[in-house]
């Protein structure tokens, strides 16, 4: 059966991809907000808190209990950068009811519960908790810093910055550590009540539910999401090209140097781009691999 895409409610969109050859099934939520240097890192440190309580498991401990009465259900934060987009949500996974013992149904409590993440997280005195925000304020900067420790990662990060300077793309997926730095638990559940109100939320089921089940689960898990002004999601800005080749140098203590080019390509045709990315790019089967770290040395 073909994917089906059908509007919920207002900003809340829903793509149902029934699969009946899979022993669980996958439900994901993504608010999909422009992706910004002021706003990124505060956007991945808020799914990271909302991910550690809600009103009605106010800790891990809580929250690890329901799942593992769900047989051992799993839900984990996502951060991604989808061209200029930042999405930021959750994705569950759980058995699919197929195989559930009795018949048992999990589709529901395991929406009502991504349903909770995002609409009904704990907080303390109109804010995050304390603990939990300074917690994962101090993971997300270790994983900030962490990036140049793989040195593929970071000589990536470092030509996409200087490829796309100036532009939305140039930004890293967990903002940068300036400004993750400066975040204060009221300024990001601040942030997060404008998300959750004026961002699209794209939801995508994958199992063997009907659409007229999957479509009630989710009403009724997301039925108190505020709706304000949604904006549509952004399209990317065209690419501007450099007038001249720039380069950039990184004087690290490393065994083995890290070479990335980026090319702007005045093309539409984006299946040629990736398959010429892929001859000539970084992975195994590259030409470049294959005749300089293969054939030469």
């Amino acid at each position: 059966m073909e994917a089906t895409r059908i509007r919920l409610a207002e900003g809340v969109h829903l793509t149902y991809l029934p699969a009946r050859k899979f022993k669980t099934s996958l439900l994901s939520a993504q608010f999909v907000t422009p992706l910004r240097r002021e706003t990124a890192g505060a956007n991945a440190l808020l799914a990271a808190v909302l991910r550690r309580g809600t009103v009605s498991c106010p800790d891990m401990g809580a929250l690890s209990a329901k799942m593992d009465n769900l047989y051992d259900a799993s839900i984990d934060y996502t951060v991604r950068k989808k061209g200029e987009n930042q999405c930021v949500g959750f994705v569950a996974s759980f058995i699919d009811d197929r195989y559930a013992p009795g018949g048992e149904r999990l589709l529901e409590p395991a929406a009502a519960l991504l349903g909770e993440l995002v609409c009904d997280p704990v907080t303390y005195h109109g804010r995050f908790v304390p603990e939990y925000f300074e917690s994962e304020k101090t993971n997300l900067l270790e994983a900030i810093r962490s990036l140049i420790n793989d040195k593929r990662d970071w000589a990536d990060s470092r030509l996409l910055r200087a490829l796309c300077d100036g532009e939305a793309y140039a930004v890293p997926r967990l903002g940068d550590e300036e400004t993750v730095d400066k975040l204060q638990a009221l300024k990001v559940y601040t942030q997060y009540r404008d998300l959750i109100s004026t961002a699209p939320l794209e939801i995508i089921y994958s199992g063997s539910a009907d659409l007229e089940r999957v479509k009630q689960a989710l009403a009724a898990a997301f039925a108190t999401l505020p709706r304000e002004e949604v904006r549509v999601i952004s399209t990317a800005a065209p690419h501007v090209c450099r007038e001249s080749v720039q380069h950039v140098e990184d004087v690290l203590d490393v065994t083995q140097g890290k070479l990335g080019m980026g090319f702007s390509c005045g093309s539409d045709d984006v299946p040629a781009l990736l398959m010429g990315n892929t001859l000539f790019g970084g992975s195994s089967n590259s030409k470049l691999f294959l005749n300089v770290r293969e054939k030469l040395s």
